[in-house]
């Protein structure tokens, strides 16, 4: 046998070792290789997931922690006391799910949350003091910025977060004071419901969410799905505002395979050659490639999940690779953006659909996220004429070098937000506005006297503001007694539901205010106190006038007495104390002396004066009447009222300082007591215990306590005169004594002397001297007849005395009978009253005719008026009334002086008697008016209408002719008033309004002129004061409205509107101004509209402030010359801007041309001031008024308006055309802007343009409509 080959056979075993260790290293190698890559495959799944997640996660918190903005923007709109909190915050929440709760937290305090079911424990929580919330409180209000806390164990017993952000407000002096925070709750596991983590379980996997603890490596955990610890797990950290939370998840059996781990080793060390390791590799890379397969199919479908997450909650993801340009996107942003599917984009692409306006908002964002702050923007964009609102957030990379090489972001279509948020803005708007519609103070206070919440118009509370007022109790900000009558109100209201009519008073130091109560109890949930809406009106004006009525009727008491005193002859002194001690009893703050000026008119003596002592009643008794003797004595020397408010300090009072002292007396006004033709009686003084200033009322009724004290001593001192009269009267009365048969026996001195025969030759006469024929023997038989019967007789008698003249005689004759009854004597006294006579037709004369022209005056003219209607019963003629006024008398009294003008006057009266019929009435009523009576005018209306236009025509023509004026030739005219007469059917007061109001129209239709009393013209005068009437109860309740027409650019771009007012009458429907402007403006009412429009018009734009499309407008508001001459017009619109808070810039007043005459400097001073604030204005109408060229380069104007009268003509006018384009040069020149009104055609448009002109307005762009239409136009052209 052949030998054996043993070292071949070692070299095959060599060879077969060498073999099997070589392929069981390679498959060793190949083995640990697959492993490695199995697991990183597996670690990068995982991370996608935890990624997809976390992200939503996050999105999810920030989305409900926005809400916290839409409350700050709440509050700060509402300055502090946001109104009907739950029913805004139950419209929010459907848009924030996973929020459990919305809160408000004033300085820190939780005074409200919505919903009140399991979070009424919330309620008064003071943040600051609670150990578990104060720490991120303070951080919160320390940093000024929204911060999270939590995880947290909730008041309500649940685990879960609290969004703050401190909401900071500027006082009064543009500080930012922290006003407190609003809060939103996210309760777990309720806020991780959109998260779907339970679904990792799902899948195989546990999940951990935990929250690194600030300021240490510790953790707090938030929830897990295992209750061991992740082996391995992959970690996704996110920031969470002040808060780094992570969620780790891991493969529920582990990262390892540990039994294929094992077999695979096993079948590398049975694979002894080389090709079972290569058959071993083969199959393990036909796995390896299946398990690509698998995980490629997962990644499919996890990106599905997420793409349709994303959809959901319009969100998108975003890579931007910063060298190329290129962004890669998540498929909703393709849809957000409307763009196709997988089409390469870029950064342009994307900042090209970016809304104009907020171009600057994202380049600011950006700068700023590569200064290392957050990308974190909300911003709109414009695709296919739609804005809508976008929320893009990213994280930048950087590479080593420091050069950025990519972002990634995700980016969130929050327009549905935006509408909600716009939709409470107006909501409050809405509110708001109803609150200020009402003029009395609101509070909102429990039965305990709590206020809760106030409102008053124009947020002027009397005491405090409404910050200051919440959490206060009547007790603390009112008189006890006031706030008693509160407490009663709300006790009542508790008890009834309502509470009406209480009243009562505060003192400020403008004076006493005085409020009516109406409380109601207000509809709250059982389990929440009850709470009383208390609407307190001013009733001081009310009070005010119920004191001057009493006051009133108190001093016509008084008056009725002293007069009844008077009439009963009671002694003056008694009448004048009960007069001062009435008038104490109505001011018992003062004590009264009345001082009478002796008949020498150089001392007061002491009148009357209980209340002060004796002693220095008699010491002032015989005051002297000088400057400077007090204040009695210069008031009786000046005739005129004296006032001294401070006893202590006034030099007049010098000599007499000590002895007020004593009396306790600190001010004296003095009133000198006046006769009717201005001469001194004495002085009634008023004295005060301390320092005083009389009133307008004070002053009225002292006046009116003197006059009632002249009536007394001006009685007394007529009595006193016809008493002396009488004695002298009877001096004068002749006297003669008969015997039976008329013999004369005696006469006395005044006998001779009345009738010129002397003693001697009167005695032996019969008493019938020669006499006058005057008097038949009848009128002698009628005399002794009455004589004989009666025993007296007394008459008015001719006479003649000794030397033939007639006189009147007042004779008296008296019998005188003995014992037996038998006349025995006659006793005569006869008085001359041919004087009497004479004074008695001058009374009458006084009394009928006017003392100037001798015409009859008022009162004769209307008896004859009376006497004239009350005879037209029974006669059918027709009559006419002249009611005359002399055109522009008043002039020249003011120039020439009254004694001219009596002149003229008694000029007049002469010329009417020349111009009518004797049987005619001229008679003058006062003043340069006259009434002509004209009678027998003809039976038929139209007759007498031509009759009297025939006679008022020689009126004005008479009255027409030149006057002859103390040595001067003058022009006078009348306007003349007609209204024809008959019967009985009318009064003398109606036929003189309607001759006065005819008269009026003349004048109103140019004066010189005559004008027939017509009912229409009366109807029509009523119409109007009826339009005043309903104008300011407009005023009062609210009935105008502002409309707005557009104001474009050239590219026809709207910058602003005009302000438009119109009046929507609740009968009459809508009334445009010219309706009613002209009255306002003749009523003085326009000031008040004036105002209100600009309160308005600031109001809107304060409101267009807080919306982005509408913050660039301006409005252009017009200004009456009535309003810019006022003194305070400058102060008025700085208060408006100021208690509106609009931005100034953006307000422009409209001035025509009228208005700026006058005062120049003033004019400029007061556009000056206002244009320092920020105000611009436009001259309206220019080139149609009174022409202000020669002033227009020193006025501080802005804008130049052209008339819509001249853009009618540029078309068809070379001249219309000339004077634009001249207007347009003028204001180009002068560097002012120039807008055109009244832009109806395209055509008018672009000629104006062609010349230069920037801005138009007109029907082309719009026409005046409301702020609705207005802000959809804006909307419009987005």
């Amino acid at each position: 046998m052949p030998p054996v080959d043993t070292h071949r056979s070692v070299s095959s075993f060599l060879f077969m070792i060498c073999v099997f260790l070589l392929s069981s290293v390679l498959g060793g190698i190949f083995i640990w290789q697959a492993e490695q890559d199995r697991l990183a495959a597996e670690r990068a799944r995982v991370a996608d997931l935890v990624n997809n997640h976390a992200a939503t996660l996050q999105t999810h918190i920030d989305r409900s922690l926005s809400a916290t903005y839409a409350l700050a923007a709440l509050v700060r709109q509402a300055h502090g006391s946001p109104p009907e909190f739950d029913d805004i915050a139950r419209q929010m929440l459907p848009f924030y799910p996973g929020v459990s709760s919305l809160s408000l937290a004033p300085k820190g305090v939780v005074q409200q949350v919505f919903p009140h079911q399991d979070n009424t424990k919330a309620l008064g929580l003071d943040l600051f003091k609670d150990p578990i919330q104060n720490r991120e409180a303070m951080l919160s209000r320390e940093s000024g910025k929204l911060t999270l806390a939590g995880p947290l164990t909730l008041m309500q017993g649940h685990l879960g977060v609290v969004g703050r952000l401190p909401i900071f407000m500027d006082d009064r002096k543009g500080v930012p004071v922290f006003w407190g925070f609003s809060m939103v709750v996210m309760r777990f596991p309720d806020m991780l419901t959109p998260v779907q983590l339970p679904k990792l379980v799902e899948r195989g996997f546990d999940y951990t969410l935990w929250r690194q603890i600030p300021g240490s490596k510790g953790r707090q955990m938030i929830t897990t799905s295992s209750v061991q610890p992740l082996l391995e797990p992959v970690e996704r950290h996110f920031d969470v505002l002040n808060g780094t939370w992570v969620l780790s998840v891991a493969p529920t059996q582990g990262w390892g395979a540990p039994l294929g781990l094992l077999l695979r080793i096993m079948a590398c060390l049975i694979c002894s050659t080389a090709l079972a390791s290569l058959v071993y590799l083969l199959l393990a890379q036909r796995r390896r490639q299946a398990e690509l397969a698998r995980r490629n199919a997962e990644a499919h479908t996890y990106q599905t999940e997420l793409a349709r997450a994303q959809a959901a909650a319009h969100m998108g993801s975003w890579l931007l690779d910063v060298p190329t340009g290129l962004v890669r996107c998540s498929a909703e942003i393709y849809r957000i953006f409307g763009l196709v599917q997988d089409s390469p984009v870029s950064s342009a692409t994307f900042y090209s659909y970016v809304h104009p306006d907020d171009h600057q908002i994202v380049r600011a964002a950006w700068k700023s996220a590569l200064n290392g702050t957050r990308y974190d923007v909300e911003y709109r964009i414009v695709i296919n004429q739609q804005t809508r609102w976008l929320h893009n957030q990213a994280r930048l990379s950087y590479a080593p070098n420091g050069n950025l090489t990519q972002a990634a972001g995700i980016l969130q279509d929050i327009t549905l937000r935006k509408e909600a948020e716009a939709q409470i803005l107006a909501t409050q708007s809405k509110l708001q506005a109803t609150f200020d519609a009402i003029p009395d103070l609101l509070f909102e206070l429990d039965v305990m006297g709590y206020y809760h919440d106030a409102h008053a118009p124009h947020n002027d509370l009397p005491l405090l503001s409404t910050a200051d007022l919440v959490g206060k109790r009547v007790q603390d900000v009112l008189p006890a007694e006031s706030a008693e009558i509160i407490l009663a109100a709300l006790q009542e209201a508790q008890a009834t539901g309502q509470s009406n009519g209480k009243q009562y008073a505060i003192s400020l130091p403008q004076g006493a205010m005085w409020f009516e109560l109406s409380v109601s109890r207000k509809a709250t949930d059982h389990d929440i106190p009850a709470r009383f809406i208390v609407l307190s009106r001013d009733i001081s004006e009310r009070k005010r006038t119920e004191a001057i009525l009493q006051s009133r009727t108190q001093e016509l008491a008084l008056h009725n007495q002293v007069l009844q005193q008077v009439s009963q002859g009671l002694p003056l002194r008694q009448i004048l104390e009960t007069l001062v001690l009435e008038v104490e009893s109505q001011h018992t703050d003062v004590r009264c002396a009345i001082s009478l000026l002796d008949d020498a008119g150089t001392h007061l003596n002491h009148g009357a004066g209980p209340s002060l002592p004796d002693f220095y009643n008699q010491a002032i008794n015989g005051l002297t009447v000088g400057e400077g003797e007090g204040s009695c004595g210069t008031a009786a020397y000046r005739g005129k009222r004296m006032i001294v408010e401070d006893i202590e300090i006034h030099p007049y009072w010098e000599p007499f300082r000590a002895l007020a002292y004593r009396v306790g007396l600190r001010a004296c006004w003095s009133q000198p007591i006046l006769n009717s033709e201005g001469r001194v009686l004495g002085v009634f003084a008023l004295y005060h215990a301390i320092p005083a200033r009389p009133s307008d009322t004070d002053i009225a009724q002292i006046e009116s306590y003197a006059k009632l004290a002249e009536l007394a001593i001006e009685r007394r001192q007529a009595e006193k005169n016809l008493r002396i009269a009488a004695v002298a009267f009877e001096t004068q009365e002749g006297i003669f004594v008969t015997d039976a048969r008329y013999i004369i026996l005696r006469v006395n001195q005044a006998f001779t002397t009345i009738t010129g025969y002397t003693t001697e030759e009167a005695v032996g006469q019969t008493m019938y001297l020669p006499g006058s024929d005057r008097n038949n023997a009848s009128f002698y038989d009628e005399m002794w007849t009455h004589i004989h019967d009666t025993g007296s007789w007394q008459g008015e008698l001719w006479n003649r005395r000794k030397n033939g003249e007639l006189y009147r005689e007042w004779l008296t004759m008296t019998a005188v009978t003995g014992d037996d009854e038998t006349v025995s004597h006659y006793v005569g006294t006869l008085t001359d009253v041919t004087q009497r006579k004479a004074a008695e037709e001058q009374i009458k004369q006084l009394a009928y005719y006017d003392p100037l022209t001798r015409l009859p005056n008022r009162r004769l003219l209307l008896d004859r008026l009376r006497r004239r209607i009350a005879s037209g019963s029974r006669s059918p003629r027709q009559g006419a009334l002249f009611f005359i006024d002399l055109d522009n008398f008043k002039a020249l009294n003011d120039s020439m002086g009254h004694d001219v003008g009596d002149v003229l006057l008694r000029q007049v009266g002469e010329r009417l008697l020349a111009s009518v019929r004797e049987t005619d009435t001229v008679a003058r009523l006062g003043g340069d008016e006259f009434v002509v009576m004209l009678d027998d005018l003809g039976d038929a209306g139209e007759v007498a209408a031509k009759q009297a236009k025939k006679i008022g025509e020689k009126i004005l023509a008479y009255l027409n002719q030149p006057y002859r004026l103390v040595g001067m030739e003058h022009h006078s005219t009348p306007s003349i008033g007609i209204t024809l007469f008959s019967g009985a059917d009318q009064t003398v007061e109606q036929l003189l309004k309607q001759s006065d109001f005819a008269m009026y129209q003349a004048k109103a239709a140019g004066r010189n002129g005559l004008c027939f009393f017509d009912a229409a013209m009366q109807i029509t005068e009523q119409a109007d004061t009826r339009l005043e009437e309903e104008l300011r109860q407009a005023l009062e309740e609210g009935q105008l409205r502002l409309h707005y027409q557009p104001q474009v650019d050239e590219q026809g771009k709207m910058t602003g509107a005009e302000v438009l007012v119109r009046w929507q009458h609740p009968l009459r429907g809508l009334i445009y101004p010219n309706e009613f402007i002209p009255q306002a403006k003749e009523t003085g009412l326009i000031l008040k509209i004036d105002q209100w429009v600009l309160e308005a018009a600031c109001a809107q734009l304060v409101l267009w402030a807080a919306q982005t499309e509408m913050v660039h407008l301006t409005l252009a508001v017009n200004i009456s010359s009535r309003e810019f001459r006022q003194p305070n017009f400058v102060s008025a619109v700085q208060a408006i801007l100021r208690d509106t808070g609009a931005d100034p810039s953006k307000l422009k007043l409209e001035v025509t041309e009228s208005v700026l005459q006058g005062d120049l400097p003033d004019i400029i001073a007061k556009m000056t001031a206002l244009r320092a604030e920020g105000v611009r204005f436009s001259l309206d109408d220019f080139g149609t008024g009174y022409a202000v060229l020669p002033d227009l380069n020193t006025l501080p104007l802005d804008q130049l308006k052209i008339g819509e009268s001249f853009v009618a003509d540029i078309l068809t006018s070379p001249n219309g055309a000339a004077v634009a384009r001249t207007l347009i040069a003028l204001g180009q020149n002068l560097g002012l802007e120039v807008i055109a009104e009244g832009v109806e055609t395209e055509e008018q448009y672009a000629f104006l343009a062609d010349l230069g002109c920037r801005a138009f307005q007109g029907y082309l762009f719009g026409q005046p409509d409301g702020v609705g239409a207005l802000q959809a136009a804006v909307q419009r052209e987005i």
